[in-house]
């Protein structure tokens, strides 16, 4: 499987349909002396603008979708935007909030987790410190609500993938195990078993910290996906007084963690990646976050919640999802995960983005300056890397919307 060396050529094979999407989806080793390659946001984007020529059809304005999403709640709390999003990704969302009742919120904030966990550690920012894509979002509403549907639908994509290499995995170990047989004595053994194969995956769901820490190293990044987040908290009171909280917050920071276990040795876990999704009640995260001192330690303020006003049950749809949409979505996500060939890339932002991050970034900091709550003040502090880290993933999805809509164009 031959690895990227450029945006270019991902972009070149993808427009061809050459991109190897279900086989070998995961990051290859990079040569040690390899250089990460530059991309400017406006050198990408704005030569898309001028190159491609897109017939829409009878797919409605920009306008239209986004004057039909922004809206007041009845308290003047404006929902979740979505004209960040590329117009069929918007419809995507639409078409899930239709089909299933349930606010823009639980589709967009799914569909930038899965893109998140598909990139993993192949695009990056480096202002000041380094940023890669990884997000840390709860879905918060009360059960019955319909939040977990759409969390489903974002990330079936990546559990197909991960099924994949299951499949490729246990045949790979049925081969090791036959060769084991078949060598006889452990001296003869010793040396296969530098051919263990090893289970590639994309998720995680219910792991132990030790089996999610060594997850972590041999993909190079996963994200934690579960649909219900309260038994993950649950362990936190087991492992709490080990460390397990303080290497969470260390892995939010990208910072190295070590790991010293009996009979396993100590281990240096460098650059670790973790994104971490998933669905939980009201009450639910209440009491969690006053357990444990989540609150103080900083936890809580490194996760995003889409937690919209005035959410009631939605009656039964007789709407089923446009599976044209569908299908565009999910070839969306196959070519984040074909992301994964390339050289790790840098996204820098050109000087009408940086003003606006700078705009962005001062205003936290009087908000910071304003207020002596110890919990905001720790909140703001992480404003500036949630917003570099969405920004990566929006980044993506309008590179990978511009081509899929040129091949189809060309098609």
């Amino acid at each position: 499987m031959k690895p990227y060396t450029a945006i270019d050529d991902w972009r070149e094979d993808l427009m061809q349909g050459d991109t190897p999407i279900l086989d070998g989806l995961f990051a290859q080793p990079q040569p040690e002396n390899h250089t990460p390659r530059t991309v400017t946001v406006s050198e990408e984007l704005n030569t898309q603008a001028d190159t491609l020529s897109i017939d829409p059809g009878e797919m409605p304005s920009v306008e239209d979708v986004i004057k039909s999403n922004i809206v007041e709640s009845p308290d003047g709390v404006p929902s979740f935007p979505i004209d960040g999003f590329p117009m069929a990704t918007r419809m995507f969302i639409q078409e899930i909030s239709r089909v299933y009742g349930v606010p823009v919120d639980f589709p967009a904030v799914a569909i930038l987790a899965a893109v998140a966990a598909a990139l993993r550690k192949q695009i990056y920012t480096d202002q000041r410190y380094k940023n890669y894509p990884q997000l840390w979002i709860m879905i918060v509403a009360s059960s019955g609500i319909g939040k977990s549907e759409p969390l489903k639908l974002a990330f079936a994509p990546l559990e197909e993938s991960d099924r994949l290499a299951a499949k490729q995995y246990e045949s790979e170990y049925d081969a090791f195990e036959a060769r084991m047989f078949a060598a006889g004595s452990r001296k003869e053994q010793a040396p296969l078993q530098r051919e263990r194969p090893v289970y590639k995956q994309c998720l995680i769901t219910d792991t132990t910290p030790k089996a999610l820490y060594r997850a972590i190293a041999i993909n190079d990044g996963i994200t934690l996906y579960r649909d219900e987040l309260a038994g993950w908290f649950k362990d936190f009171g087991r492992y709490n007084k080990s460390g397990e909280v303080q290497n969470y917050l260390s892995i939010f920071n990208n910072r190295q963690i070590q790991l010293a276990r009996k009979g396993d040795g100590n281990r240096l876990i460098v650059d670790p990646y973790l994104s971490i999704v998933g669905t939980i009640q009201p009450d639910v995260l209440r009491s969690t976050l006053k357990k444990d001192q989540m609150l103080d330690n900083g936890m809580a303020q490194r996760f995003l919640f889409a937690f919209p006003d005035n959410v009631k049950r939605a009656y039964t749809s007789t709407h089923a999802l446009n599976p044209e949409l569908t299908e565009y979505y999910a070839r969306m996500i196959h070519a984040a995960e074909s992301f994964s060939k390339m050289e790790p890339t840098e996204i820098r932002f050109d000087t009408e983005a940086l003003k606006l991050i700078e705009a962005f970034d001062n205003e936290i900091t009087d908000r910071t300056n304003a207020t002596t709550d110890d919990y905001l003040q720790g909140l703001y502090s992480k404003m500036n890397i949630h917003l570099q880290r969405l920004l990566l993933v929006l980044w993506f999805i309008h590179e990978g919307d511009a081509i899929l809509r040129w091949t189809e164009n060309r098609q």
